[in-house]
C-alpha cells in the first residue's frame, strides 16, 4: 500500500484536497491544488520495503537468496567476497607453480598398482611303463601314484621343455619321494 501511494501521489493530492476542502472553506480558505512532494517512512521500514521489493523482482525465496549472493560477491570485505578472494588467490598461486619450468615442482604421476606376478604354471607329466607312455598326469596325480606304488624314483618321466626322458628322481618330482621311506635295504 505504501508503495502505492507513491506510485499515485497525483491522485493521492487530490483526493486529500477533496476531502479537507469543506473544513478549510470553513475557514474562508480555498484550496485549488494541493501537490504530495515526499512520503517518508522510517529507515528499517525502507529497508523491510526494499527487500520486499527485491524479493518480488526475483520471483521467489531460492532466486533472492542467489540475488543475495551475488550482490555479496561484489563487496571484498563480505564472507562471500572473501571466501571468492581466497578461491583466486590459491588458483592463481597453483598456476604460478607450473610456470617454474624445469626447475619447477612437478606433479608426481599416481602410484600405480604391481603388476601382481603370473600364476605358477602346472606342468603335466607323462611316464614310460613297459614300452608305452601314459598321462598326462598332474603332479597331484603322481604323487598319489607315488604313494601307492605305481610309480617310483627310477620310472622315467617327460614334461614339455625337457631334454628327453629322465628318471623321476632326477627332475622335480624328486621331492614327491623325500616323504616316502626309503627303499628296504637289500632290494
Amino acid at each position: 500500500p505504501v508503495l502505492e501511494m507513491a506510485a499515485n501521489t497525483r491522485d493521492l493530492g487530490r483526493l486529500v484536497a477533496e476531502a479537507i476542502s469543506e473544513t478549510i472553506a470553513a475557514y474562508g480558505l480555498n484550496l485549488p491544488e494541493l501537490y504530495i512532494e515526499n512520503i517518508s517512512l522510517p529507515p528499517s521500514v525502507e529497508k523491510a520495503l526494499d527487500e520486499r521489493t527485491s524479493r518480488g523482482i526475483t520471483g521467489n525465496l531460492d532466486e533472492h537468496f542467489r540475488y543475495k549472493a551475488g550482490q555479496s560477491l561484489d563487496q571484498p570485505g563480505s564472507a562471500a567476497g572473501q571466501a571468492m578472494g581466497m578461491g583466486m588467490g590459491a588458483g592463481m598461486g597453483m598456476a604460478m607453480g607450473g610456470m617454474g619450468g624445469p626447475w619447477g615442482v612437478r606433479p608426481q604421476a599416481p602410484a600405480t598398482a604391481p603388476v601382481p606376478p603370473p600364476p605358477p604354471v602346472e606342468h603335466v607329466w607323462h611316464i614310460a611303463r613297459d614300452g608305452k607312455t601314459t598321462g598326462p598326469y598332474s603332479k597331484a596325480d603322481l604323487g598319489k601314484m607315488a604313494a601307492g606304488g605305481e610309480m617310483d624314483r627310477e620310472s622315467y618321466v617327460w614334461t614339455p621343455g625337457q631334454d628327453g626322458w629322465k628318471k623321476a628322481d632326477e627332475t622335480e618330482l624328486a621331492e614327491l619321494f623325500t616323504v616316502m621311506p626309503p627303499p628296504p635295504p637289500g632290494t
